[in-house]
């Protein structure tokens, strides 16, 4: 009994740090009493040793009767205790924190000398405190004592109390302590070291040896901590957890030592409280502490065996399994294992009061067990061979899916049962049990093959598909649930056949149609023998659109298959024909479209084959056919190109020629008719086709083209006169638009040249004259008369000659709006002449009179010139009798009342002259 009390002790004092009471109501430190007139801000922190200097020298500077003086020598205590707390938190510093605790007790001793009044149960609460800080723990416990006996109305009652009754406690003065307890138990469940008193009063009692009155107090606290209630330990406030655990850690010691579980029964007699189980948990843990696995067990399997029904008894069970398998107890462990089993399994009275989600770490491991025994069982059934082990297997199997139908392992559970009974050989077992699985588990990667399993099964042995009504269900549920699993269309490949030998040619064609259109991988096999036999029966019903997409198919299929070259040149050829037969048809209805896009499909699809270039060109000659122009032009250039020896290539470039014109492709028809210009043999068809293609690269934009091919065409054909004069000024715009101003008086002229001893109109040429002469008229105008005069003046005079040649020719031709023009720039360039020669340069040296007759002499010079102009001016006005009236007549007319202002103030009509002599 003495081991068991020092035990005991050992554990009080521990439980008693792990448990720390709450903190006191109010501060004994005197935080908030300090002089105003030394610490003007209370928010401000000096430091203790800068606060207590203060004070001290306010002490030093004040009379001893000062009223402040008590509260002064209050505060340097308090920051004197202050200072040894925060210094007893630092490592190392022990030392001088004992020497401060003293300081604090000095001071606080000193002033309990004088101090009767209301601050006298803090000072003695701050004295205990101190003392305790420095290690003097009876002197602490004195001053408690004293604190209890002379204010016993202090708000600190309850916590001295319960500091006296833990430093008894601690002191082994267990009589004392108990005194202590109860007295802070007596203050009401009030005070906040009630329930604390209560817990260390029972590890006092079970202290003392009377571990009956400490097993009573252990279960009242409890009672009155968790209640009737179905509280658990996490539900617990996290002041109170540790109290209950505690408790129950006392409660279990008093009831070992009293003999165990059964001295727990006693104790507990008719009182079955809530929280049994937790009684037999901490007892077991207790047992377990003190190396007694043994007890443990037997504590465990003592509630498991009287509560079977409570959640605790099974899991108390399972934890005897554990702890059976630690201690290397297999047989035990086994065996409790079963008794698991059988208590909580698939038909327990547990789970007809229960919910299994509501358990789930009981249905965890009821699962795990379960599994493992139907697995054990199967393995030997396996290894036996027996029926009596197969059919245990399959019991404990069934037991397992009532439970745990809805499991993640359920799945893999069906399929092993099914396996099983298939290993059994009791093959209608077998074939649902795969089918169970097969179709409640249809997503699972097995199940498709258990389905197939349940077919191979079923099926007697040499039975065709087609014979047997249920057999042939069942391969539809099969093939329709399992489309993605490889056999679903060998399956129905193989029923095509059959059905197609015996005539029933409509459901062997169903049946080929799934298999084309299967939305899963399907084996070369069953699609190969679906579409031969799907292509053969088209082809045959002239259904050629069928044939070729399924030919198609073939093929692709044939180009994923290593060697096979034959067949697959074979395929190709018939693929062709399958197209081409479309296009005859099309075309033989007259929809020339149509037959076209079949023709054209035979090379975009079957490139290569021996019916290409006949395709092609049969395309040709329908989209012709249909007008379709520039559908057509694309092929004919395609057919020029790849067939360069085709004995049908001589009619090409005329059809391209013709499809580019009628498609309005004007760049492209000037090429191909160039082309055709140089190539062919017929001379009037290469003179038109040089002109158009001309005309079309004109037409086009590209006037460097089109310039090149009209200067060949006015070269090779400058006759007739009336289609080669407009080409030549044509040639001369070109020439102008393009900066080439040589090639452009040559074209004006050689307009000028062809127009002599023609019959035809003379416009163009009279335009043309007209045009070099304005441009030869700015080279005139553009060059002054300057010293030596005699040769400038030669030089004007021979463009002078130039120009009036030109603008005389122009006026020639006798065409009004060309001859008003020229009148009017022949007046001009006399009247430029003269302006030149009085403008001209002076010789140096005139002066005076000199000068003034030198610029007489020129004006004379001058004047037959303005006569001139006058007179030309006058003949262009005289046309206004003719009814001829345009700009240039009205510009004469303007230079006329400038030059001849005396006459000319109005319009006159003058004489129709346009000759004049040289002065």
């Amino acid at each position: 009994m003495n081991a068991v009390i020092i035990c005991l002790a050992a554990l009080i004092i521990m439980s008693g740090c792990s448990t720390a009471p709450p903190k006191p109501q109010r501060s004994a430190l005197g935080n908030n009493d300090h002089p105003v007139v030394i610490i003007h801000d209370p928010g401000r922190n000096l430091g203790e040793s800068a606060a207590i200097r203060a004070y001290r020298k306010f002490l030093a500077e004040t009379t001893s009767n000062d009223p402040r003086n008590a509260i002064a020598k209050r505060r340097i205590a308090s920051l004197y205790l202050r200072a040894a707390e925060m210094t007893s938190l630092s490592f190392g510093k022990e030392k001088q924190a004992r020497k401060l605790f003293r300081k604090a007790i000095h001071a606080y001793q000193k002033l309990l000398i004088d101090e009767n009044g209301v601050f006298r149960d803090d000072l003695l609460y701050a004295l205990a405190h101190a003392y305790g800080g420095a290690g003097e723990k009876e002197h602490m416990l004195q001053t408690l004592l004293i604190l209890t006996q002379q204010v016993p109305s202090t708000p600190y009652l309850a916590e001295a109390l319960f500091r006296l009754a833990e430093g008894h406690f601690s002191s082994g003065n267990n009589t004392a302590a108990l005194s202590a307890y109860q007295a802070v138990i007596d203050l009401g469940e009030k005070t906040p070291f009630y329930f604390h008193a209560r817990y260390k009063l029972a590890w006092t009692m079970l202290a003392t040896g009377d571990a009956d009155q400490a097993g009573r107090d252990f279960l009242s606290l409890l009672d009155a901590l968790l209640g009737q209630g179905q509280r658990s330990l996490q539900s617990l406030s996290a002041s109170r957890r540790p109290l209950v655990e505690d408790s129950l850690r006392g409660l279990a010691l008093t009831i070992i030592s009293r003999g165990g579980a059964k001295a727990l029964e006693a104790q507990i007699g008719d009182h079955q409280p809530s929280y049994l189980a937790l009684l037999y948990e901490a007892l077991g843990q207790q047992q377990l502490a003190r190396d007694d696995a043994t007890a443990a067990i037997a504590s465990w399997h003592r509630f498991a065996v009287l509560y079977p029904d409570k959640p605790a008894a099974a899991r108390f069970w399972i934890r005897i399994y554990r702890l059976q398998l630690q201690l290397n107890k297999k047989l035990q462990a086994q065996a409790s294992k079963e008794a698991f089993i059988r208590r909580y399994g698939a038909d327990s009275r547990f789970w007809q009061q229960h919910e299994l989600r509501d358990f789930p770490d009981l249905s965890q491991v009821l699962s795990k067990f379960l599994r493992e025994k139907a697995q054990n069982a199967h393995a030997q059934a396996r290894k036996t061979g027996q029926p009596g082990d197969y059919q245990r297997a399959a019991r404990h199997y069934r037991d397992y899916l009532k439970l745990f139908n809805n499991d993640p392992a359920a799945s893999d559970m069906r399929y092993l049962l099914a396996e099983l009974f298939d290993a059994s050989g009791d093959k209608q077992a077998a074939i649902q049990a795969y089918e169970s699985f097969a179709y409640h588990y249809p997503g699972d990667k097995r199940a498709g093959e258990a389905a197939y399993a349940a077919l191979q099964l079923s099926a007697a042995a040499g039975e065709e598909i087609t014979t047997s009504q249920s057999f042939f269900r069942r391969t539809q549920r099969f093939i329709n649930t399992f489309a993605s699993h490889p056999q679903a269309t060998l399956i129905l490949a193989h029923s095509a056949k059959i059905l197609l030998s015996e005539g029933k040619k409509d459901l062997a064609m169903a049946a080929v149609e799934r298999i084309i259109n299967w939305p899963y991988p399907v084996p070369a096999e069953a699609r190969q023998t679906a579409l031969l036999i799907k292509a053969r029966s088209a082809f045959s019903e002239h259904a050629f659109a069928t044939a070729e997409k399924t030919y198609q198919q073939l093929l692709t299929l044939a180009e994923a298959t290593p060697g096979q070259t034959r067949m697959k040149q074979d395929l190709r050829e018939d693929l062709a024909l399958a197209i081409y037969r479309q296009g005859e048809q099309a075309a033989k209805a007259g929809t020339h479209e149509r037959a076209a896009s079949h023709f054209l499909r035979v090379r975009q699809q079957v490139p290569g084959s021996r019916i290409e270039a006949t395709a092609e060109f049969d395309a040709i000659n329908e989209l012709f056919s249909a007008k379709h122009w520039q559908e057509a032009i694309p092929l004919l250039k395609h057919f020029r190109q790849q067939y360069p020896d085709h004995a049908l290539l001589a009619s090409i470039p005329n059809k391209l020629a013709v499809a580019l014109l009628k498609s309005g492709q004007k760049q492209q028809a000037a090429d191909t008719l160039n082309e055709i210009a140089t190539t062919s043999t017929d001379s009037e068809i290469r003179r038109e086709a040089l002109l158009r293609a001309a005309e079309l690269y004109q037409e086009t934009g590209n006037e460097e083209r089109a310039a090149s091919l009209y200067r060949r065409f006015v070269s090779r054909y400058p006759e007739p006169f009336s289609e080669a004069q407009p080409l030549r000024q044509l040639l001369a715009d070109m020439a102008l638009k393009q900066g080439r101003k040589g090639e452009w008086r040559h074209w004006l002229q050689a307009m000028i040249d062809h127009a002599r001893g023609q019959t035809g109109p003379q416009f163009l040429a009279a335009k043309a004259a007209l045009a070099l002469a304005n441009d030869d008229i700015m080279a005139y105008q553009a060059l002054p008369l300057t010293l030596p005069l005699q040769k400038s003046l030669a030089e004007k005079k021979t463009l002078l000659e130039k120009v009036l040649k030109k603008y005389r020719l122009a006026a020639a031709y006798g065409i009004a709006a060309i001859t008003t023009e020229a009148t009017f720039h022949l007046a001009e360039a006399y009247h430029e002449f003269s302006r030149a020669l009085l403008a001209s340069e002076r010789p140096q040296g005139l002066a005076g009179d000199d000068l003034e007759d030198y610029t007489f002499l020129l004006e004379d010079q001058a004047e037959p010139f303005d006569s001139l102009s006058i007179e030309l001016h006058e003949g262009n006005l005289k046309r206004l009798q003719e009814d001829i009236y345009d700009k240039w007549i009205a510009a004469s007319l303007e230079q006329l009342a400038i030059m001849f202002p005396a006459r000319y103030q109005r319009t006159e009509q003058g004489a129709d002259v346009i000759s004049g002599t040289w002065p």
